[in-house]
Parts: C-alpha cells; structure tokens; sequence
C-alpha cells in the first residue's frame, strides 16, 4: 500500500511543479517504511486482540489483498481530497457544502475502486505459484526493496529537469577584466551598523573591509521585502517594470538580468542563495551558469523536492514540533546560516573556469528571522511563531538582531580572508548591500514588508574597486538599489542592457521610488529635494492591514525618524511631492515587461509561512 502510495504521489509532485525525479524513488521509500512501521504495530494489536475477536479465518491471499487494498484507499481518499482542495479549489472549497460533499463522495467513490481494484489483483497475483511468496513474512518487503533497488539508480540518473540551455557564449571578457561580487544581506538596516554610527553594534570585520570600499551614506532600496528588491538589484528596474510584486510572481524570462549581462560579455556567472523568495522556483536562476539555492534542513534526509510530499509534511510539522520544544529551535530549520553560504561560495569559487573572470551572486540571510540566539542555544524568535509582537518586546528582539548582525560579520570577516588568501582580494569588485530593513515598533510594527518607512528601506552600501580605489571614501548623495546593477558593469566595461532605470551610483539623484504591493498594503513612496529641503511622502491604500494613514508627508532632512507627518498642515510641499510622487510612477511603468507568475505548492506556501511571508489563513492548513 505504502509503494503504491509513494510512487504515486511522487508521480504527481513531479507533474505538477516539474521537480527533481529523485522524489519517486524517495516517495516510495518513504511510504513504504511509514507503512510497514504501521502494519507491525496493527499486525501486534490483532495478534493480541484476537482472544476477543470471533471472525472466520479468511485465505490469506484474500486478506493480504483486502488490508493492503483498504490502507492505500484510506490514505489516497484523504490525499486525494486535501490535494483536490488545495490545488484545484485554492482551498476555498468548503468541504460541507454541496460542492464539497460532491467532491468527498466522489473522492470516496475513487477510493472505492482503488480498493476493489487492489484488493482483487493482489488477491489473483498471490493465489500463483510463483507470487505466493509475497504472503511470506518476508516476501513483500523483499518485493518492496527489490522495486526501489530499481527506482533508485533510475531517478538518480534522471536527476532535475533540465533547464531551458543557455545561449553559448560568443563574447570574451575585456582584457584584465576582474572577478565581481555582488553580496546582499538580507534584512540588515543601515543604521544597526557602527559604520553608519550604531554605537552599540559589533562588525569589526565590515568596519575592516569599509576602509577598502566606498560607503555610501544614503542608499535606499526599492521595496522593503525581498523579491522584490532582488529583482530591482538584478534588473536595474522598479517594481513596475520587472512586474515582480505579488507573492506568486516569478522574475520574468524577458528581463536581461545582471548575470546574464555578465555572461553575455565572458564571465562566468554562478550565485549562492538560501532564501527561497529567490531560489530558482521563482525563476532567479536565470541567466546564472550554476545557481545554488541552499534549502533548509528537512526532516528524514528530505530535500526540497521531497519535502512536497503530504507525509513528508505532515511528519516534519510533528517531528520538529517535539524538537524544538525539547531541545529548543535548531539552526538551518528555516534558512542556512553565513557558515553554510561560506562553504558553498568558496566552493563554487574553487570550481570556476580559470580561462576567465567571474560574477558571484550571493544572498546571506542573516539577520532575517528567525533570529537567533549567538552561540547556538536553542532560543530563536520567528515572525511565523509571533506575527505581532508586543512593544515591550523589541529592546529583546533588536539584540538578538544585532546578534545575528555581528555572526554574519564574523563569517563576512572570514571570506574576505580566504579571497586574501587565495590572492582573489585586491583585483576584485566586491559589492556589500542590503535587500531590505527591519523595524522594530518605530511606527508601531515589527519585522518588514509593510511599510516604506526608513528603518525598512534604509540599506548600507559598500562598492569595492579594484585596487581599493577610492577605499574608505564616504559619498553622501542619494543613491538606490537599481543603480548597482548599471554601475557594477560600467566599472567592468560592458554594456548595460536596454531597459534599465538605474542610474550611476557616483552621481547619485534628486529624487528615488519605492513602491510594493504586499500582504494587502499597496504602498509608494518618493524621496526628493526641493530647494535645500528633503521631502518624502509615502501614500498607502485606504483599509491597509497595517492601518497606515492613507497620506503621510515628512521632512527628513529635520526629521530623520518620520515622527512628524506634515501632510494636513503643508499643503503647497504636498501638492509639490504629489507631482513628484505621479511623475516617479509614470518613469518607473516605462518599458514594463510582462509578469511571470507561478502556482504555490503546499511546500513552497509553507516555506513562505516559515519566513513569516505568508501568514493568517493561508498558513493555517
């Protein structure tokens, strides 16, 4: 029952998000064995209960066929009806109602022929000769190994489907052209950094790699949670025009990407990620060489791929339920940490073609939540477990922030050191920024994503030229994150692709964009200078989730922490900022390629969940 169970949902896994096959072979083990484990403890319960049962022997071909037949229909009606519901329903089908009483019986109906079906041929195979073995203690598990001896090797040699082929490159890279790295860490606000003047926080090693580099003081980004932003960092686009807003959107085939203006000039492109916002279900693998998404620790020795499977989940929310309240919350549950994302990037650096120059793309998600407690102790504190903190909670929650700060910056220190060693260092462009901010109830809320206020969209920004030009140098102008991506390849000689928005980070601008659609808050926000004066009005949809006001004006040059909304009693800076506001969204529309978007599958929605991207009732299921 378990193998049939385990190859067909593995089947269906497969057809549905065009996964790794591995998860047949991994499906029908994993059934097999839950299964098997199942039919000792009820074959010992009728072996003990049988003293009170008076039935009539039946032959035992009959009653193989009858039990295996009736566990698997059991277990596929309840699969079959939860996956009908959430995959074609949406999860909205309420099940007592005329439709889903429908549906139910007609699932049971299934269930019914899977059963008689089962139930007979078992019965038939059984009754020959030379399949009566399998009514031997050891005949089916020996027929269960034998079918994933086969399975394995097969699925193995399948591997991934294969991604639509890569143009071959016809370029070479200009003469002396350097490696590039592009790192950003995910949810690390500017002003939680001592070079930014946080007094209480601890990065020695990036305060080190600052007297390379060029600080940029004012650097913001353009969305304040991660896809988003990334995609403004990889495009050199607004929100509007790479069409990556909604929590289904995927980065579209269209865009010419950072990495694939890097390849298509000579360099070798790979990129190192662990959160799964930009892995390559949402299509940023695009235009990368080799793409490595860093998936959380499952349960069982499941990889991404398995952990779709229903009992794969289903154990996984038990299994590390009992963990995490016995011995605390473990490291990699929800996201690998900077030693992991090490690992893998010097890895890929080790394993770089050497007949020419390289881009790496790597995403950190140190300090996103869960945050946790350094050294390891087991204490951690996600946004999935506590969606709204209580106020009383953020002096807590910004040490452990800052804790998480000062761990990223240790392996930070660590990297930079092994590029020293391996004499990588000097020659390369190395650049350091931020997706994202967090807040921690400065306006009344915690975490990121629904609002644009500074603390959530202020990022640090450090460029590393070769030979330390400039090293150490602060600019003070404004800058935003779609200008890395035009700046990184002038400063390597090659052509930036048509569409992009951003400017050039040594010139700055006047005026900056940011705008989300997220968890219900439809958000815009400019930032501009009139005269000496620096303006920024931030407008959210009427009924927002967040509750915030509809219209809020500030002066950040008096009022860096936007405590003073100025709408109601400025109304010429208003009316002044409202152009602006109009005339920013109007550029940011321009040459808007068409989105992508992609179904989430119950692993995907509950890897969001995890991160604290979905919450409410499309985590409750």
């Amino acid at each position: 029952a378990g193998l049939c169970l385990g190859l067909v949902e593995g089947a269906l896994v497969i057809s549905g998000v065009g996964t790794d096959a591995w998860v047949l072979a991994y499906g029908a083990i994993a059934y097999t064995l839950f299964f098997a484990i199942a039919g000792v403890c009820a074959g010992a319960f009728f072996a003990w209960a049988k003293r009170f049962l008076k039935l009539e022997a039946a032959a035992e071909s009959s009653a193989f066929g009858a039990i295996a037949g009736l566990l698997a229909a059991g277990a596929g009606f309840g699969i079959g009806l939860f996956r009908i519901r959430r995959d074609v329903f949406h999860e909205e089908l309420a099940l007592m109602s005329v439709r889903g009483l429908g549906v139910a019986l007609a699932c049971a109906l299934a269930a019914a022929l899977l059963f008689a079906a089962l139930w007979q041929t078992l019965r038939l195979v059984t009754s020959t000769r030379p399949m009566a073995f399998l009514l031997r203690a050891w005949g089916t598990p020996a027929f269960a190994g034998a079918v994933i001896a086969v399975l394995v090797p097969v699925t193995l040699s399948l591997g991934a489907p294969a991604r639509a082929a890569l143009p071959s490159v016809t370029h070479q890279a200009p003469s002396g052209a350097g490696n590039v790295l592009v790192i950003v860490v995910d949810t690390l606000r500017a002003d939680h950094l001592p070079a930014y003047g946080y007094e209480t926080g601890h990065t020695p090693n990036l305060d080190a790699f600052a007297r390379d580099a060029i600080r940029f003081d004012q650097a913001f980004s353009n969305a304040s949670w991660t896809r988003p932003s990334f995609a403004s960092i990889l495009s050199g686009r607004y929100a509007s025009s790479h069409g990556v807003m909604a929590k289904t959107d995927a980065l579209p085939d269209d865009l010419t990407t950072l990495a694939e203006a890097y390849r298509e000039a000579g360099w070798h492109t790979e990129g190192v990620v662990t959160n799964y916002n930009v892995g390559p279900y949402f299509n940023f693998d695009q235009g990368f060489d080799a793409y490595h998404y860093l998936s959380p620790d499952f349960v069982l020795g499941a990889d991404d791929s398995a952990a779709k499977l229903l009992l794969v989940q289903f154990l996984r929310q038990r299994i590390e339920g009992m963990r995490d309240g016995l011995f605390g919350v473990r490291p990699g549950t929800a996201y690998q940490d900077a030693s992991v994302v090490n690992r893998e990037v010097l890895s890929s650096i080790e394993q770089a073609p050497s007949d020419r120059p390289w881009m790496m793309f790597v995403g950190y998600m140190d300090p996103h939540d869960p945050y946790y407690a350094h050294p390891y102790d087991g204490e951690a504190y996600s946004r999935a477990a506590h969606p709204s903190p209580s106020p009383d909670e953020a002096a807590h929650l910004t040490e452990l922030y800052d804790g998480e700060i000062t761990f990223w910056d240790e392996h930070f220190g660590q990297l930079v050191a092994e590029l020293r060693r391996r004499g990588l260092y000097d020659d390369m462009t190395i650049v350091v920024t931020a997706d994202h901010g967090e807040e921690f109830c400065e306006h009344g809320g915690f975490f990121h994503g629904t609002s644009l206020y500074d603390e959530q969209v202020h990022v640090p920004l450090f460029v590393k030229l070769p030979a330390s030009r400039r090293g150490g140098s602060t600019v003070r102008h404004w800058v935003q994150s779609i200008d890395i991506m035009p700046t990184v390849l002038r400063e390597s000689g090659v052509e930036v692709p048509g569409g992009v928005q951003g400017g050039d980070l040594f010139q700055g601008s006047d005026r900056l964009f940011a705008e989300e659609s997220h968890e219900g808050n439809v958000l815009a926000a400019v930032r501009e200078r009139r005269g000496t004066d620096e303006i920024k009005l931030i407008t959210a949809n009427p009924g927002n989730p967040r509750h915030l006001p509809t219209t809020e004006l500030f002066r950040v040059d008096l009022d860096a922490r936007e405590m003073e909304n100025l709408a109601d009693t400025d109304s010429a800076t208003l009316e002044h900022a409202q152009r602006a506001l109009e005339a920013a969204r109007i550029r940011a529309a321009e040459g808007a390629v068409e989105g992508q978007a992609v179904e989430l599958d119950e692993a995907s929605r509950r890897q969001l969940c995890e991160l604290g991207y979905l919450t409410g009732e499309a985590c409750e299921h």
